[in-house]
């Protein structure tokens, strides 16, 4: 895969096909955890997940398109999309809406998915962690927009509030 191929932590891929006429990656099989599933198993250690997904998106961004001006984005990143290792090594997995794009509305992205998960807290520590929140909130519309063609009719409403 092209995040493998830059250096991101992804499973390895090992094949395209189609099953029931629909295809499909099979990925290598990382054992352990998601984010999600530890934040809700072990809510006294949030702070520390959130600064995991974090830093894991950041290093996401690092990777600078060929235009040198845009970086990699995941598009769907959330605690779900993360896979921690049972040896402790973050690996990003469900990259169908990766793309290079602006950091800051990737980010915004996120802070938005983390606030329709509902989990107490996760999006407002996320965004403490930024220098530029500004920068941030500045992309919360368009993220917004973006997110509103895939969302349920109780997402859309949330989603439009931001616009």
């Amino acid at each position: 895969s092209r995040a493998n191929e830059i250096g991101l932590r992804v499973p390895q891929v090992r094949e395209v096909t189609k099953i029931a006429g629909k295809w499909t990656i099979v990925s290598e099989y990382i054992r352990g955890q998601t984010l999600g599933q530890l934040i809700k198993t072990r809510p006294n250690r949030v702070e520390e997940y959130m600064r995991l997904l974090f830093d894991t998106q950041k290093e996401i961004h690092s990777k600078i398109g060929a235009d040198g001006k845009v970086c990699m984005c995941h598009g769907d990143f959330e605690p779900s999309n993360i896979v921690v290792s049972d040896d402790g090594n973050p690996y990003t997995i469900d990259w169908a809406k990766a793309e290079y794009g602006e950091a800051f509305h990737d980010c915004a992205v996120t802070y938005l998915l983390l606030l329709l998960s509902g989990e107490d807290g996760c999006a407002e520590i996320y965004l403490n962690f930024f220098e530029n929140k500004e920068q941030l909130r500045e992309h919360i519309p368009s993220a917004a927009r973006a997110l509103i063609c895939d969302a349920n009719e109780r997402r859309r409403e949330f989603l439009r509030s931001f616009l």
